[in-house]
């Protein structure tokens, strides 16, 4: 898991601070030896610090790994990060990070599954603390806070690769959105790490195209998901695939009645799409190519016939 309690934000506090061992680290923060020892190991789980045997004790130190040296820097800029970063705000504001760079409140409440008033609060307190700028259309990250930003997207990729390369060593990951990630993994390897997605979910909804690989995604909220997302998914793994974008349109042409158009369309822009999801019903219905790698519609209906069943 990675998200950060109060404790263990005020720990890694005490250690930018000068503490070196658990129970200097227990007196700093005014918690047993026993709970210091357990945040401890759960920010070693995190990436954040490791332990190194001094005799009979552990020495503690923050890593190398790059999003630690933005967070010390973080932490000498005096933001009150347990307030800002604590529990699931770090993985909502990690959304952030994304193409789009910016949200709106719908967007928020599509993609965490958390209700408007929480979404209300979250940014509230962020534009109270100036991390958080409100823009036409949306919110922003702030540019004073371009140092926090970074901190995002690396502790989010890092935590997505780490997700990935626990499941298999011949897990790749494809894309992420904060927190959350699309990955593929050779067809055989069982895994219940993340949704089916892709033209692996396509094949679950009775539209089977070949592949030796089998593509999960990772979802950071419990949020609806659905052929929608399993569409998209198979788009934004890699953009430019024509044949991507021909499966993509193939399933949403055969499935249309499991896909709910508005869903799709805003999907697409909070993954930074633009207008792809209006562009893809748009193609189904008339044929018009928007965009490059939307296949020749006449080679598009035909492939599409194969997937019909009883005329739909």
């Amino acid at each position: 898991m990675f998200e950060l309690n109060k404790a263990e934000i005020e720990a890694l506090t005490a250690i930018k601070q000068g503490a070196t061992h658990h129970d200097q680290v227990a007196k700093e923060i005014k918690v047993s030896r026993s709970h210091a020892n357990h945040l401890i190991s759960s920010l070693c789980e995190k990436g954040f610090l490791e332990k190194t045997r001094r005799g009979l004790t552990y020495e503690i130190r923050f890593t190398n790994n790059m999003f630690v040296e933005k967070f010390k820097r973080l932490i000498d800029a005096h933001l009150p990060l347990s307030k800002l970063l604590r529990g699931n705000k770090v993985t909502v504001l990690a959304l952030f990070t994304g193409p789009l760079n910016r949200l709106s409140v719908s967007d928020l409440v599509l993609l965490t599954g958390l209700s408007k008033v929480t979404i209300w609060r979250y940014l509230t307190a962020w534009m109270d603390h100036g991390i958080m700028k409100k823009i036409p259309y949306g919110y922003r990250i702030s540019k004073s806070s371009a140092l926090l930003k970074q901190f995002l997207v690396e502790y989010s990729r890092f935590h997505c690769i780490k997700a990935v390369n626990d499941v298999s060593p011949g897990a790749v990951m494809l894309w992420n959105l904060g927190f959350e990630c699309v990955y593929s993994l050779p067809i055989g390897i069982e895994t219940t790490v993340g949704r089916t997605t892709g033209i692996a979910a396509f094949a679950e909804n009775g539209v089977a195209f070949f592949g030796s690989r089998e593509y999960r995604h990772i979802v950071a909220f419990d949020r609806r998901f659905d052929l929608a997302d399993a569409i998209l998914d198979n788009v934004v793994i890699d953009p430019l695939n024509w044949t991507s974008m021909l499966n993509s349109l193939i399933c949403l042409g055969a499935r249309t009645s499991l896909v709910e158009e508005d869903r799709l369309k805003h999907l697409a822009k909070a993954y930074g799409l633009g207008g792809l999801g209006s562009e893809m019903f748009d193609y189904i219905k008339t044929g018009n190519r928007a965009r490059e790698t939307f296949p020749q519609y006449k080679e598009y209906r035909q492939k599409l016939a194969l997937y019909l069943e009883d005329g739909k």
